[in-house]
């Protein structure tokens, strides 16, 4: 059971190199300061936060160049992410009370003026909605024709020093935008909250669109699908004397899945937390034989038992990115199976090897055909492939506690994402 974790292990530090070194070149465009624009790569790297700076090359095996905010108008990952270069004025002050913060900092403004890449969010007619993520998330509006200004969301605190009031800023800013007669706009933005989905949403109306301005802001990908298959590493061993279970050998045994379903995450790919519904189709063969000598008289019984279980197991799994990279994303993860098994041959044979005598039984056992099992997962997205091990944690097949059957497996996946 150890050496196919240590195998996984192995696998992924071979294809590894460190991951900062990592780089992802996709085709795009930057435009200079001084309005010339040049198409190539884009070392793009899916960012969480904000880049500081942005590494482009003309052609594949050219040079890389490195530019800052001070060098672009903007720069575009072609249907990725759309940046702009601008010099903002942001406001630091925390917007989470429950933030580890200095409360005293809530007392006075924290304004900050700095030259940033800004994410294009939402583009129109009328104006642009853009976000900067550092410290904290800052939405940014672009009127045509006028400057970058950020929209203002606060906390102020109370006179008893304890207790905190929301300052919604932004929902004035933004009805200055909208048509004198629009009501139903009014109480949109009156409802609205401080995150880029309500933020969209009422830029895309005052510009007169329910859509995202595509040519800008492409859609991002809200799921990806995945088929796969690997192999099984399995065991079953009975820890009682019930007509020679325990003189079983608990050799493990090989067996083969197959694995389809669907992963769904956030509109920003690559991100930490994404769940996983899947189903798995598997087949295992077990095989035990034991000898041993009974009674006074010395009789020397053979036992053989052979079991083949079919499993069709739709499964859940919660998985957790632990570094992030466009090319080599390693993860951890819970798995659930809801196993609707089968079991084709279940076959239990004695024989008195001392008399000749021999007896069969069909269905010895009465396994579980629906079972719940869980165990964690280890795995690591490698550009378009899933390679992931799977660990059986808990659950069982076998419905009579007297046998204390113990049933362990490790399945190991290869999977196809598209």
């Amino acid at each position: 059971m150890n050496k196919m974790p240590a195998l996984l292990i192995f696998i992924l530090a071979a294809i590894n190199p460190p991951l900062h070194a990592q780089k992802n070149f996709m085709r795009g465009q930057i435009i200079l300061e001084n309005g010339d624009t040049l198409k190539g790569l884009i070392n793009y790297k899916n960012w969480e936060i904000n880049p500081r700076s942005v590494t482009f090359k003309s052609q594949p095996g050219s040079q890389e160049e490195t530019f800052l905010p001070v060098q672009l108008k903007s720069f575009e990952v072609y249907e990725q992410d759309h940046y702009v270069s601008a010099i903002v004025v942001k406001d630091m002050n925390p917007v989470d009370f429950n933030s580890n913060v200095n409360m005293a900092s809530f007392e006075n403004t924290a304004m900050v003026k700095d030259t940033v890449f800004l994410r294009l969010l939402s583009g129109g007619k009328n104006i642009n909605l853009y976000e900067l993520v550092d410290k904290k998330t800052h939405f940014y509006i672009h009127p045509v024709n006028g400057n970058f200004e950020e929209l203002l969301y606060r906390l102020v605190m109370n006179e008893d020093n304890i207790h905190f009031n929301t300052i919604y800023t932004f929902r004035d800013q933004l009805k200055r935008f909208q048509e004198a007669d629009r009501n139903d706009i009014s109480r949109m933005i009156n409802k609205s909250d401080y995150n880029s989905k309500d933020l969209i949403e009422i830029v895309n109306v005052l510009n007169g669109s329910n859509e995202l301005h595509q040519a800008n802001t492409p859609k991002k990908k809200m799921k990806r699908f995945f088929i796969g298959g690997g192999t099984d590493y399995n065991s079953l061993s009975f820890r009682v004397d019930n007509q020679g279970l325990d003189a079983l050998a608990t050799d493990n045994h090989l067996g083969f899945h197959l694995a389809t379903g669907v992963d769904i995450f956030s509109e920003r790919g690559f991100q930490k937390l994404f769940l996983r519904i899947g189903l798995v189709y598997s087949c295992w063969n077990y095989e035990g034989s034991g000898e041993r000598t009974e009674f006074a008289i010395q009789f020397k019984k053979r036992y053989e038992y052979n079991v083949q279980m079919k499993n069709i197991s739709p499964s859940l799994m919660i998985d957790y990115h632990i570094l992030r990279n466009t090319w080599l994303n390693p993860y951890l993860g819970l798995e659930m199976r809801f196993n609707i098994s089968s079991y084709p041959v279940n076959e239990y044979t004695k024989e008195n090897l001392t008399t000749g005598d021999s007896e069969t039984i069909n269905n010895f056992i009465n396994f579980e055909n629906v079972w719940v099992e869980f165990g964690p997962r280890i795995g690591a997205v490698v550009n378009k492939f899933d390679i992931n091990l799977y660990i059986h944690g808990a659950g069982t097949n076998v419905n009579y506690s007297a046998w204390k059957g113990k049933y362990n497996s490790t399945s190991l996946t290869v999977a196809y994402l598209f």
